[in-house]
């Protein structure tokens, strides 16, 4: 009798015994940014977190890593929603920026609907994940609403915190 081949093996390889194991999916452009390509305004952001979420049919909300010197480090998918909403935690933004040894982020998410406008629940987001930013030492820069690629900022509509 032969061994099923989709059968998991008894005892793994000491590489993967030994290793941590990441699964990535994309369906991303390959390049979005270089890794010299620096963010240095919200047009930049824009136009980064756009490439990744503006043409989705259902809301994304994404943190783009930052490093010292303001360049990308990873953009990260924290939420997929439905049409008008998806839930986040400060605690999911903050793990992956963490682990990237992100000096700062900007949050993102696009509004399928095209309306730029920044809902009391995005606003609420915006104070809990600055005030999270806070106590882990990593600066919370903006977020953005984008639609397509038409695209706004908390910070320039004035509510950049305290």
């Amino acid at each position: 009798m032969s061994a099923d081949p989709r059968a998991m093996p008894s005892d793994p390889p000491a590489a993967i015994r030994h290793s941590r194991i990441r699964l990535v999916t994309t369906d991303l452009p390959e390049i979005v940014a270089e890794p010299s390509d620096r963010v240095r305004g919200p047009e930049a952001a824009a136009r980064l977190i756009a490439a990744f979420i503006g043409q989705k049919d259902r809301e994304h909300f994404v943190v783009v890593h930052l490093s010292t010197q303001h360049e990308p480090v990873a953009v990260e998918t924290i939420a997929i929603g439905h049409l008008s909403a998806a839930l986040v935690h400060p605690r999911e933004v903050f793990k992956g920026a963490i682990l990237a040894n992100a000096a700062s982020i900007i949050i993102g998410h696009n509004h399928p609907s095209g309306d730029l406008t920044f809902s009391p629940e995005d606003r609420q987001i915006w104070k809990h994940i600055r005030e999270a930013g806070e106590l882990v030492g990593i600066q919370v820069l903006d977020f953005l609403v984008v639609a397509g690629t038409r695209w706004c900022t908390i910070v320039q509509q004035g509510d950049a915190g305290p």
